[in-house]
């Protein structure tokens, strides 16, 4: 997914973010567009988390409110990362009962509602 720029990538117990080489263009003088470097992802990977991740078939992420929100079966967790920081709603908000019976191994659905 990605967020102002910023590419984000999810494992079964991991979130982060990639680094991609970044593109300019440039005009020569007989007016030329000129691409400088190749805009393809890096190797190197940064981990923003390593206890909130996602399993691959369920790719229940969304955009909102200058965050990344997402749905994590695995620790019955719904997920956000705001302002560089990764929050389980659930114990944040006191719900986490709550999701816990209602969170099943389903493919999960995540909306946003403003």
């Amino acid at each position: 997914m990605t967020v102002n720029d910023i590419l984000y990538f999810w494992q079964n117990t991991a979130f982060g973010k990639l680094s991609v080489n970044e593109r300019s263009l440039i005009t020569d003088e007989n007016s030329n567009t000129i691409q400088l470097g190749q805009g393809g992802v890096l190797q190197r990977t940064d981990y923003i988390s390593t206890k909130y991740g996602m399993r691959p078939e369920d790719y229940s992420a969304i955009e909102a409110e200058g965050g990344v929100y997402w749905i994590d079966i695995l620790n019955k967790a719904i997920v956000a990362y705001l302002q560089g920081r990764v929050i389980n709603y659930g114990e944040h908000t006191n719900v986490q009962n709550i999701i816990n019976n209602q969170i099943s191994e389903e493919i999960p659905q995540i909306d946003y509602d403003l």
